[in-house]
């Protein structure tokens, strides 16, 4: 739920909550009002004094996720939010996997060929930092750079470097797409399967076609007021796309489109 108002946003919100609990009672089952939290997501910059804010539902009031409250953040189908969308949290668990591969690496760097090391990067180390990229990816957190540095400490255990060698090369050579060139390969796949209808119906007219689009294959740039809101899925997703060569866009399938755009990033 959204509006401009709080005062009406809370009041929406109660409405919906007695529809919930009239449901859950008319179906004969029990909702655990205990295990049932709500957020509110703002910017950061927005002040909220939530004295005589609640939700509650049959008199028992709903707890609330937030910086001063008793849980920081809300992990949703493995996605850590909090109330201002700055991934922080997410950011610091998706590290800590990421620093758990690499000690694993670190153990095997001298026992197992590189081909192995290879596998277990791509199990342990990869399907971590890409999972749920497209949100998190360009966030403005400042230890993000942190995951950028992980992930050059595995690519000196795959190629069994020292502790201070450069990983350029070694991202060609080992077919590893740097960090950021992973954010880019994902915002790229993701407007593929757009553009050739291959997400859930709710995506469909997400975003406004370009007039040429038939010849482009482009859409419409929304007009942002402040940089930072270039970083956020709906400018940067058709920024990538719009930037794509109309040969890769034109692509038949999405594997061909994946492999033709990482050679491109490498």
């Amino acid at each position: 739920m959204s509006s401009q108002n709080l005062i009406e946003l809370y009041l929406d919100a109660k409405i919906e909550l007695d529809k919930i609990a009239d449901w859950f009672r008319a179906n004969k089952l029990t909702l655990n009002i205990s295990k049932t939290k709500y957020i509110l997501f703002r910017d950061k910059s927005q002040y909220v004094d939530f004295s005589g804010l609640n939700l509650s539902i049959e008199n028992e009031e709903i707890e609330r996720i937030g910086e001063d409250c008793k849980e920081n953040f809300f992990k949703f189908v493995g996605v850590h939010l909090d109330e201002h969308l700055t991934w922080q949290y997410h950011i610091n668990h998706v590290r800590g996997k990421a620093a758990s591969a690499n000690y694993a690496l670190s153990k095997l760097r001298n026992l197992l060929p590189m081909n192995v090391k290879y596998t277990i990067y791509n199990s342990l180390f990869r399907s971590h930092i890409e999972f749920n990229i497209l949100c998190w990816g360009r966030s403005q957190y400042k230890d993000i750079h942190k995951i950028t540095t992980l992930q050059k400490c595995a690519v000196r255990y795959i190629a069994n470097l020292k502790y201070n060698s450069h990983t350029g090369i070694y991202f060609k050579k080992l077919n590893i797409l740097k960090f950021n060139d992973l954010v880019k390969l994902n915002q790229a796949n993701f407007m593929y399967r757009y553009v050739y209808n291959k997400l859930p119906s709710s995506f469909d007219n997400f975003f406004d076609k370009l007039n040429n689009f038939n010849r482009s294959l482009s859409f419409v740039l929304p007009k942002i007021n402040k940089n930072e809101h270039k970083l956020l899925p709906s400018f940067a997703l058709i920024k990538t796309w719009n930037d794509v060569s109309l040969d890769l866009k034109r692509k038949k399938s999405l594997n061909s489109f994946k492999k033709h755009f990482s050679s491109a990033l490498s």
